[in-house]
């Protein structure tokens, strides 16, 4: 394969169905917005889940995030493969945030399978996403590895297996083994290489100042994440907190670590503008849930002290 390999067979479902238009893909990103809100409904409440959806159907307050309904439809009218990918990707995390704040005593094979088949489906759809949804399976696998629930694991693992179709594809048709795509190999995509870092680290243990090496890393990362959207650190740190609180439950540090290790593929790839949707919508996730924490916090603290003056009074 070279680009991204399931969206070309979802096309052409799409052509076969609805002809030359892209109403196929739009009836399917019409429901983004129901994903969204049952994601939110499940780590907020109903109130600020409908005001949340509600702003990112129409009112574009966190659009640095990708959080807009309107980057969907208008990538999806451009034939573009990431409002699908982030579509699977999400409901993926809808699904299985229930398992992740209360494992259930009983096997939960069926939830599981579809949420290892909605993470197939998205990195099939877009490779560049096996990396978050790598992390989140992997952490949500541990949480059953913990539990002794192999039936369970196994069920996760059928779910997203389907992924092995693409090496085995390129394999036997390409005569190569490619773990997704050719497009992640190639170097004109790599706007920082391995070999860059390696390079700046070998210059500063020599104890010379590594002016080029670090003007070009600099020059990169800034452009993807351009000090005028200073907000966006924020975001980054609250989330690298988030991982290290203990007060934050486990569910919150899995969506907080996905989206840092989407995020960390801009090390090396150019990831802005529709590339970075997903992660910086993972990341804004993580502030909504420290939003949350830090304020049932502060009321725990304020009953407590007013328990303590009233005793004293």
């Amino acid at each position: 394969y070279d680009l991204m390999p399931w969206h070309r067979y979802f096309y052409a479902l799409n052509l076969y169905l609805f002809g030359e238009t892209h109403l196929g893909y739009f009836l399917i990103i019409c429901f983004f917005p129901f994903v969204i809100f049952g994601l939110l409904e499940k780590i907020l409440s109903p109130k600020w889940s409908f005001w949340l959806t509600l702003a990112f159907l129409i009112a574009p307050i966190f659009e640095s995030f990708g959080f807009a309904q309107f980057y969907m439809v208008r990538l999806c009218m451009r034939g573009f493969s990431e409002p699908l990918s982030y579509f699977f990707f999400l409901s993926a995390v809808s699904l299985s945030l229930p398992l992740l704040k209360k494992l259930p005593e009983k096997d939960i094979l069926s939830p599981l399978f579809f949420t290892g088949l909605l993470f197939a489906f998205s990195v099939g759809i877009r490779p560049n996403l096996a990396v978050g949804a790598g992390v989140y399976i992997s952490l949500l696998g541990l949480i059953l590895l913990l539990k002794q629930r192999v039936a369970d694991i196994l069920s996760l693992a059928a779910g997203f297996s389907p992924i092995l179709l693409i090496p085995i594809h390129n394999y036997v048709f390409g005569n190569q083994l490619v773990l997704f795509t050719i497009a992640a190999q190639k170097v004109e995509n790599l706007a920082i290489q391995p070999k860059d870092y390696i390079t700046l680290i070998k210059v500063l243990m020599d104890g010379h100042w590594p002016g080029q090496e670090l003007f070009k890393i600099w020059h990169h990362l800034t452009s993807e994440v351009p000090f005028s959207r200073f907000w966006l650190y924020f975001a980054l740190l609250i989330n690298g907190y988030i991982l290290f609180w203990k007060r934050m439950p486990y569910y919150a540090k899995v969506i907080s670590a996905s989206g840092l290790a989407q995020f960390a593929i801009t090390f090396f790839y150019r990831t802005n503008g529709r590339y970075s949707y997903l992660h910086w919508t993972l990341l804004l996730l993580g502030i909504f849930l420290f939003v949350k924490e830090v304020k049932l916090h502060h009321r725990f603290d304020w009953r407590r002290k007013s328990k303590k003056v009233s005793a004293r009074l």
